[in-house]
Order: structure tokens, then C-alpha cells, then sequence
């Protein structure tokens, strides 16, 4: 227990449990059913690999186009462009990792690792595989690696660490799987 404004209380738990039903599957359901337009919207978008085949070669191009600049400006660069590309391709292997993007599970696993060439860290069949856990297994504790760590619900405790937290949430994100449900790699990774 603590002290707050004088009074005691007792610490309350890190983490909350729910027994509840998975709410992704309950809430398309609903929206679905007030906005049945939005079924045209589902599917393989087949600009999915036009836009990968552009923003990589995009970002390929601007090293070429870098060469010679201060630093300054490959700090800038890096940060913006790549920044915002980066964030692109990583929402294009999500998609790609639900086969998306294509017709065919091979087109989707080699368009996202594609996609994923320009981040530096290869990462997409292991994301791949750890998601399709993730929806299957979603809110179980260990294998859902979205869900933080005992350590991230012990130290992330006050307001500035959570915002700490948020900076450092793409380390987390990517090294949690390797902590709390580590796994045999596969051919593909």
C-alpha cells in the first residue's frame, strides 16, 4: 500500500485479466451490420504491391540522391523520409502477413519481405508467424507477445516512465517475442 494526498490505499494490481470474449470479432460484427458497405472495402487491395514496389525504390533512390549531403540533412532525411516510409512498409507487411496483398500465400510472404528490406532489421516472417498467434491466441498471457511483460507492467508505474515507455515501445515491441515466447526459427527467418 501507498500514500496519496494523506490517505492510504492499497496498490492495485499491474495488470487487469478479462474473461470476456475476443472484442475484434464482436466489434466488426457490429460495425458491419450498421455499415455493410464497407464489406466492398475487405479483401486483397491489389495496389498494395505498386505502392511497396515505389516507396522502396523511393527510399532506395534518396541514398543515391544523399550522397555528398551534410549530415544534417541525412539526419533529417532519415528521420522524415525514411521515418514516414518505414512506417509505411510496416503497415504493408501487417497487411501482407494477413495475405492482403496479394492472391497466393508465397506472393504475400515475398512482398513483404521486399517490404521489409529498406528497415535494415529483417523482420517480417517473424512477425508473420508471431501475429497469426497473436489473432489466434489473443489476451493469453506468454503466447500473445503484444501483451507486456511483467517487467514493462512493474517498471512503467508513474507517468513519465510511461512516456518513456511510448519512446521506447519499438524496441519493446520487437525484442518481447524473443523474451517471452521464444522460438526456433524457420527456413524463412
Amino acid at each position: 500500500s501507498t500514500k496519496r494526498g494523506g490517505k492510504k490505499i492499497e496498490a492495485t494490481p499491474k495488470f487487469f485479466w478479462a474473461n470476456d470474449e475476443e472484442p475484434h470479432r464482436r466489434r466488426k460484427q457490429d460495425i458491419l451490420q450498421k455499415h455493410p458497405e464497407l464489406k466492398k472495402l475487405m479483401g486483397i487491395d491489389s495496389s498494395t504491391k505498386f505502392k511497396v514496389l515505389f516507396w522502396v525504390t523511393f527510399q532506395l533512390l534518396s541514398v543515391h540522391l544523399l550522397q555528398g549531403a551534410p549530415w544534417y540533412t541525412w539526419a533529417f532525411c532519415c528521420y522524415t523520409i525514411s521515418g514516414a516510409i518505414n512506417h509505411m512498409m510496416t503497415l504493408a507487411v501487417h497487411e501482407l502477413s494477413h495475405n492482403l496483398g496479394a492472391k497466393g500465400v508465397m506472393k504475400n510472404r515475398f512482398l513483404a519481405i521486399f517490404a521489409n528490406l529498406p528497415m535494415g532489421i529483417p523482420a517480417a516472417a517473424s512477425f508473420k508467424r508471431y501475429h497469426m498467434e497473436h489473432h489466434k491466441f489473443q489476451g493469453e498471457d506468454v503466447v500473445d507477445v503484444d501483451i507486456p511483460t511483467e517487467f514493462e507492467g512493474w517498471f512503467f508505474d508513474s507517468t513519465a516512465k510511461k512516456v518513456l515507455w511510448c519512446f521506447l515501445q519499438p524496441v519493446f515491441y520487437s525484442l518481447r517475442p524473443l523474451a517471452s515466447n521464444p522460438k526456433e526459427p524457420t527456413r524463412w527467418e
